[in-house]
C-alpha cells in the first residue's frame, strides 16, 4: 500500500491539512516537539482502523476546528483508492472506500486492502512511534509475530532498550 495523499480535518492541531505530494518510498516528517508528528500518525492509524474512544489521549480532540475525519488516497496492486473516515457519532467512525472512478466498495474492502492486517501489528510493525519502541515486548504479541519474518522464538530474546533523555 502506497500513500499518495493525506487529508486530515480535526485531529489535534490539524485542521484542513493536505499533504499532496507524498513519495512512493519513505516519507519523513520533521518538526519540533509538539509539531503534530504523533497526531499525524494517529490520524493515519484512525483512518485505517477507526478513531479511539472519547477520553483516550490517542484520540487527539480537535484544537483548531474541524471534526474528526479525513481521507487517505492510496495505491495498491496497480489500483487507486480513497479511504475516508468520518465522525458519525460512534467511537470508531464511518469508513468509506471508493475507487478512482468514485465507485463505492462494500465494507469489507478495507480489510482486503490491509491484507487482513489488524491494528496491533500495524501499530507495532508498520507505523510505530516512540511509545512502541519503548515497549519491545509488543513484538512478542501473536498478531505482531506473524508479520515479522524473524519474530518466532528469536523475538523472545529481545531486551528492552534503555533510553536517555
Amino acid at each position: 500500500m502506497i500513500f499518495r495523499r493525506i487529508h486530515a480535518d480535526g485531529p489535534g492541531i490539524w485542521h484542513d491539512l493536505n499533504l499532496d505530494e507524498l513519495s512512493p518510498g519513505p516519507n519523513v516528517f520533521l518538526s519540533p516537539n509538539e509539531g503534530g508528528k504523533s497526531t499525524l500518525m494517529a490520524f493515519v492509524r484512525a483512518a485505517l482502523f477507526g478513531f479511539k474512544r472519547r477520553g483516550d489521549p490517542q484520540r487527539y480532540e480537535p484544537l483548531r476546528g474541524g471534526r474528526h475525519g479525513g481521507f487517505l488516497d492510496i495505491s495498491t496492486e496497480g489500483r487507486e483508492y480513497r479511504i475516508e473516515r468520518k465522525d458519525d457519532g460512534t467511537s470508531r467512525g464511518e469508513v468509506i472506500v471508493t475507487g478512482s472512478d468514485g465507485s463505492e466498495f462494500p465494507p469489507g474492502k478495507l480489510d482486503s486492502l490491509l491484507r487482513r492486517t489488524t491494528e496491533t501489528p500495524y501499530e507495532n510493525v508498520f507505523a510505530f512511534g516512540r511509545d512502541e519502541l519503548q515497549r519491545l515486548d509488543t513484538l512478542q504479541h501473536a498478531a505482531v509475530a506473524g508479520h515479522l519474518p524473524s519474530a518466532g522464538p528469536q523475538a523472545r530474546a529481545l531486551q528492552p532498550v534503555r533510553t536517555h533523555t
